[in-house]
Formats: structure tokens, sequence, C-alpha cells
């Protein structure tokens, strides 16, 4: 039976998904590696308590991946999610699982405003019968922390995080505000109910102390890990350099690695594929409360209606490039990159996600045509106004000058008659058009409602 030598220390990475609702302008790669160069050393200034630094992409010809960059800050020291993950572990008691490495902390950043809290869990599992129980831990673990939300940075300074990202992205010139909230004074989605578990198995060295997990028996022991069925756990590569197999699903995905380039190529493609999701998952989470906000009592100004137009066209740009990039055939080349993001386009609902922001944009485009119509009512009501005033103004000159030309010599009228004269002419006029509007708005009306339906004949 075919088996595989692992260490007994597996790694979980725990991903919080943040989104600032503003990102860099789209740019070739070689621009956008400098542009992202110049907002780590802002953010290096600005946040001197983290490392700021740059990460590539691994090679990835061919993709639209190619040339990518990421930016990472690392925590210096212990991190303070340190002590409620020791309870949360403490209090689930999980025999055959103990932390065995203080807990990592990096927050990353990835593209579209998008990015990531992300912890670095390392477990020592007593036997290949406990790592089922591996997700109940980080179950434990990811609920202390969502009951502690100021044990996580970005939680807990999550306006000095925006602020300094907003200033540093803005230096450089090439400031997006993809969902128009900036030009509204809007609050940035901020940290999001997005968690994302990573199992990260290794391979054991010769004369290592390992756990001997069979073939047979890896559907059955990593099923809990991700939320399948065993009969769905399937491996979803087939020859992957570095990766001899990869178990993904709605609770999470699980890996074996045994070489480090195949674990820098795993880790950044999914780390493309969950930000992509993410952060589509960010925008149907906001259309949902842009939606619910139509709801409110109140008439709408034109200001507000100009700037929900705007920003529905900078929405729907967005919403076309993530529709875009989640779909695994659109961005990758060879068919372990595609098997990989299809295995979570599959397992996280991602066509119904789709649907779902679809929906949303078809109901918000409607509610901005009607508010299109009413912002040409406005400026159609505006000119009325000014028409009118118009109007009285040239009617009340030319009675002064027919005044002026009848009683030239000023024997019939005098002045202040003169003036009366003018005033209550045009008073007269308003008033007739006035009256005459009335009686069109009325008729108006009258043709256009509905008819009354007659009460049933007597007898």
């Amino acid at each position: 039976m075919t088996g595989f030598r692992v260490r007994s220390e597996i790694e979980l990475w725990m991903s919080f998904h943040f989104n600032l609702g503003f990102c860099l302008e789209h740019r070739p790669p070689r621009q956008r590696r400098a542009l992202m160069q110049q907002v780590a050393g802002s953010l290096g200034r600005q946040l001197p308590e983290r490392s700021w630094t740059l990460r590539d992409a691994p090679p990835l010809p061919g993709t639209l991946a190619e040339g990518g960059v990421s930016l990472h800050a690392a925590e210096g020291g212990v991190s303070r999610v340190q002590t409620p993950v020791d309870a949360a572990l403490k209090a689930a008691g999980l025999s055959g699982i103990r932390l065995c490495a203080p807990v990592q902390e990096e927050l990353t950043y990835f593209d579209h405003g998008g990015g990531s809290l992300d912890l670095c869990l390392r477990f020592e599992v007593a036997g290949v019968e406990s790592i089922p129980d591996l997700f109940a831990a980080g179950m434990a673990a990811c609920d202390a922390l969502r009951a502690q939300p100021d044990a996580l940075w970005v939680s807990r300074d999550w306006d000095r995080i925006h602020d300094a990202f907003l200033r540093a992205i803005d230096e450089t010139g090439a400031l997006h505000d993809m969902w128009g909230i900036l030009g509204r004074g809007g609050q940035a989605p901020g940290l999001g109910k997005t968690v994302v578990f990573s199992f990260v198995l290794r391979s054991a060295s010769e004369g290592e102390a390992a756990l001997h997990l069979d073939e047979a028996d890896l559907p059955r022991l990593l099923a809990p890990l991700t939320g399948l069925d065993p009969a769905e756990t399937v491996n979803r590569l087939a020859g992957a350099r570095g990766v001899p197999w990869l178990f993904e699903g709605w609770n999470g995905q699980v890996a074996l690695i045994s070489d480090p380039a195949g674990e820098a190529w795993l880790r950044w493609l999914w780390a493309h594929a969950f930000h992509g999701w993410a952060t589509l998952s960010a925008m149907d989470h906001f259309l949902y409360e842009e939606i619910q906000k139509l709801g409110r009592s109140g008439p709408v100004t034109a200001a507000e209606a100009r700037a929900m137009m705007s920003a529905m066209r900078r929405i729907e740009q967005s919403a076309a490039v993530l529709g875009h990039l989640c779909q695994p055939d659109n961005v990758w080349d060879d068919a372990n990159q595609r098997a990989l993001h299809q295995g979570i386009f599959d397992s996280w609902a991602t066509e119904r996600l789709l649907a779902g922001v679809k929906e949303k944009l078809d109901f918000l485009g409607a509610r901005s045509a009607q508010l299109a119509e009413l912002l040409s009512g406005f400026f159609q009501d505006r000119m009325n106004v000014i028409m009118t005033v118009f109007t009285f103004v040239t009617f009340a000159g030319v009675m002064a000058d027919v005044i002026s030309a009848v009683d030239f010599q000023g024997a019939l009228a005098t002045e202040p008659l003169r003036l009366s004269l003018i005033v209550s002419g045009t008073l007269s006029v308003l008033l007739l058009g006035t009256l005459m509007a009335f009686i069109w708005q009325r008729r108006g009306i009258a043709d256009t409602d509905p008819p009354r339906p007659r009460p049933p004949a007597a007898g």
C-alpha cells in the first residue's frame, strides 16, 4: 500500500480578510512593482513598528499573475493573539494536539484593495488519528479571536492602517477609488467575515521521526479539514513539483509539501484565488448594504444622485475585473494551476457568488437609471424657474416700453401709476400662467388615472 512519511509538526495558515475600499490603478507588472515599492516605503515611515517588504510571485509564464507582487508586514515579538489562542486550545481539550511554537502574525496586501492578516499556528500531533481534530483546533482559535477582535492588529489599529495605506497609495499618484467610497465620504469595508484555513503537511527526511500516512486513509483523515465527504476528498493535482497531493473544500485546503519551490508556488496560487474570491465576497456585501440604504426615508438630493451614478460606473468596472479573475481558465496556463484554482472555485460556490453580485448590480443599475431621470428632472425644474423669471422680467420690460410709447411725455400717468401698472400687469399674467399650469396638470393626472371600477348594478 502506497504511503507518505510526514512530519508530526503540521502548520495551519489562518487568514482573516480585509478590504480598504481603494487600490492602485491597473498598471503593467514593472510599473506596479515600482509603485508598490513606493507604498512599502511610505508605510514603513508611517507604521514603523512593522517591517514592510515586497514578495515577488514565483515564475508563472503565460498567466495573468506573471510578474505579480504582494506587500507584507511581519509582527515583531510575541503576537497579541497568543494568549487567546492558548486559552481556546486548552479549553477545547484536544489531547492529541498541542502548539509547538509561538503564533506568527503577518499582514499581506495583495490587490484590488484586498489583504489579509495571516496567522501561522504550528501544531504537534501525537499520531495520525489526531489529524482530523486539527479543524476543531483551528475553529477554537478562530472563535476566540472573533470574540476578542482587539487581539487582531488589523481590527485594533484599523483607522491607522487604513489612513496609512490611503496616504501611501495617494502619494504614488495612482489612487483608484474602485467602489466610489472615497468620493461619497463612505466607510471602508474593513475586516470582513471571510476566514480561510490552509493546512500544510511536510515530507519527513530520512532518519527524522515521522508519521506514516497510507494513501487509502487520506480521504477519511482529511475530510474533516476540507468539509467534504470522504468520497469527494480527492487529490486535485497530478505530478505538481513539490506538492504531491492537494485537497480543497469549503472548510479549507490541505496540502503535502515536499520541496520549498512547491511551497512558494502553492502559497502564491492559494493567495491569488483566496483574495480574488474574498474581495468579490466583500463587494457582494457592499452592494447588499447599498441596497439597504435605498430604503431610507427622505428625498434624494442632486449631489447624492450624481455621486451614486459615478460610484455605479466604478463598481461595475470592478465587478467585471473580479469576475474575470475568479474564472480559473481566464488566469492560468497549465493543468495543475487550473486544477488548484478550480477546486476553490467549485467548493466555495463561486458561481452562486457571481450570480448574487450580478443580481444586485442589475437592481442598482435600474436604480441608477431612475436617478439619472431624477437628476434630469432637477435640471429641468431649475431651467423652468430661470425661464419663468426671464419671461416675466421680459414682459415687465415690454409693458414699460408700451406705456412709454403711448405716454412718452408723462402727461397721462405719473411715475407711481406707471410702476403700479407694470407690477399689476406682470402679476396678472403670472397668476394666469399659474392657473393654466394647474389646469393642464390636473388634466394630465385625469388622463393617466386608471379607470375606477363601477359598483355592481342593483338587483
